[in-house]
């Protein structure tokens, strides 16, 4: 399963209106199974539906697409860490490379230290 504004699994998905605990609670129980994991965007709602619902027993894995966001956006807030381009601020040069380590594709030679996470 993964989750991420929605769920997937076979062919059906649903989509959450809004991101309160309530709306991700109906999606949860309509599952009806506790996933092995779920991969969350850090939005309250999902992340509270998740240990209300499951207990604190299924656990929650940040997406890699949020945590780069996230870490982007700190370093462009960081004196020292970005440049200015025509296109707005961004890390400077070797600290942009090694965010891009922090996608699928960049954690493919680091899958034994993540379990069989990375899909």
């Amino acid at each position: 399963m993964h989750v991420a504004m929605g769920w997937t699994r076979s062919l059906d998905s649903r989509a959450v209106p809004t991101n309160s605990n309530e709306a991700w609670r109906l999606l949860l129980v309509e599952l009806g199974y506790a996933p092995d994991y779920i991969v969350v965007d850090g939005g309250t709602g999902l992340v509270n539906a998740v240990k209300d619902h499951y207990a604190g027993a299924v656990p929650l894995i940040p997406s890699l697409y949020h945590v780069r966001n996230n870490v982007t956006a700190a370093l462009v807030r960081t004196p020292g860490d970005w440049v200015n381009t025509e296109h707005g601020k961004r890390p400077l040069d070797d600290l942009a490379e090694h965010l891009l380590t922090l996608r699928k594709k960049g954690l493919t030679g680091q899958r034994e230290g993540l379990g069989n996470l990375v899909g």
